[in-house]
């Protein structure tokens, strides 16, 4: 058995973190933490190639991704048979100042463009078991001499200080600091401004405004609730509190840029997600062939238009369908204050980081009383002091107290407390006596 089989059998036999309560049993939790074991793997993979392939390619990074997604999925859950699994999202690799959803096409002359040193990369990629799915991201930066020297596993070379610096730990602690908000009876909100704020006051910088986090659920990447960060200024996002046994997917973007605001480049979309509610009937023969396709191999769950079989046809076809509302398009997001990368193959990241650059941290998580249950593995390659070094120190007395606070109160936590209570009150007792 190889090491990454083991990894993916051990996820799938894992007992659950803790009882299930409410309408999320073990069975189904332990569906989830596979699916975000697997998430991890694959964006390791990715990872070491970004660190000790020099001029690897967006094409290469994008194929590794999803080829350990469906190889490792397709080793786990086999009996009874019928289990669906896969990705639940396609490998995206978004780089300086373009934020998500960047997935360029085998033919697209941005597909062969290779990594320079100093590039910062975002890299999500989503995994399903039975369709309950773990969606992950994590950002990394080109090293200057890539080689096996640099993998994740050997000394790594740190980053900073500077802005690109900053933006990493920016991301680091946001998340950090979302993850301890997440409970029940909490205030989407609330979450967003303190962590809103937090990004601001600390590091002077920005989250990429109107970014979504999303309740996810057998089948759904995007649910209705949504914990949106940092939102547009006309736009009120929905109150609501989290509830018990909710997974979300948490998605954290920080920008060097001016304001937060992005733009979009849709001439680069290439993932979309069929809507199952919707209902048309398409005039087109191509545009049903494609989306008989599209239901079939993907279900609910976002893809890359490069996994259809009918290359020439797709995009007509899945123009009708998005056109009519059937399928949702996953458009690429780029920081307003960036031209546009196109298709060069030979920008320099020196010549990129001279506008804005963008950061990510994604996870999913379950809503639970005693701190949120983490779906998926901590991030692989962000090491505070090791990998990125900024001079950017957490200040805040709230923020500070809150990250000084575990993600999980356990039992073991919770005796020492009352014994730390208890010899307190006896101490206090011989005082008075």
């Amino acid at each position: 058995m190889s090491a990454e089989e083991a990894t993916t059998a051990a996820a799938a036999a894992a007992p659950a973190e803790t009882p299930a309560q409410g309408g999320l049993d073990d069975a189904t939790l332990t569906k989830y933490k596979s699916a975000g074991e697997i998430t991890s793997s694959a964006i390791k993979k990715v990872i070491n190639l970004v660190l000790t392939k020099p001029d690897v390619t967006v094409l290469e990074l994008l194929q590794e991704g999803d080829a350990t997604v469906s190889s490792l999925t397709a080793a786990v859950y086999n009996k009874p048979k019928g289990i669906q699994k896969g990705l639940a999202y396609p490998t995206s690799v978004a780089i300086n100042g373009v934020i998500c959803n960047s997935a360029p096409l085998s033919t697209d002359a941005s597909a062969q463009r290779a990594l320079v040193p100093g590039d910062v990369v975002k890299i999500q990629i989503g995994a399903h078991i039975d369709g309950y799915p773990v969606v992950a991201a994590e950002t990394v930066v080109v090293p200057s001499k890539p080689g096996p020297d640099a993998a994740l596993d050997k000394s790594p070379e740190p980053v900073g200080p500077g802005p690109v610096a900053d933006a990493l730990k920016a991301a680091y602690v946001a998340s950090e600091l979302a993850i301890r908000l997440i409970k029940p009876g909490a205030s989407s909100v609330d979450i967003a401004k303190f962590v809103d704020r937090a990004v601001r006051d600390e590091f002077g910088l920005h989250m990429v405004e109107g970014m979504n986090s999303c309740q996810m659920e057998k089948d759904v990447i995007d649910g209705k609730k949504k914990i949106v960060f940092n939102p547009e200024a006309n736009n009120r996002p929905e109150v609501f509190k989290l509830e018990e046994n909710e997974v979300y997917g948490i998605d954290i973007h920080i920008t060097t840029g001016p304001d937060g605001k992005s733009k979009t480049d849709t001439s680069r979309t290439t993932i979309y997600k069929r809507i199952p509610s919707a209902s048309y009937l398409l005039k087109m023969a191509t545009s049903r062939r494609v989306f008989s396709e599209v239901s079939k191999k993907f279900g609910a769950f976002p893809f890359h238009l490069g996994a259809l079989e009918d290359q020439k046809g797709a995009r007509m076809g899945i123009k009708e369908a998005v056109d009519h509302g059937l399928l949702q398009a996953f458009d690429t997001l780029i920081d307003a204050s960036v031209a546009s990368e196109g298709s060069s193959t030979s920008r320099t990241a020196e010549a990129s980081q001279s506008k804005a650059i963008t950061t990510q941290v994604a996870f999913s998580v379950v809503v639970n009383s005693k701190g949120a249950i983490r779906l998926n593995p901590a991030a692989s390659w962000y090491q505070e002091g090791k990998t990125v070094k900024s001079e950017k120190e957490v200040k805040g007395e709230e923020v500070k107290k809150l990250l000084d606070t575990p993600v999980r109160s356990t039992a073991k936590a919770n005796k020492k407390k009352k014994k730390a209570a208890a010899g307190a009150g006896e101490g206090a007792a011989e005082a008075t006596a």
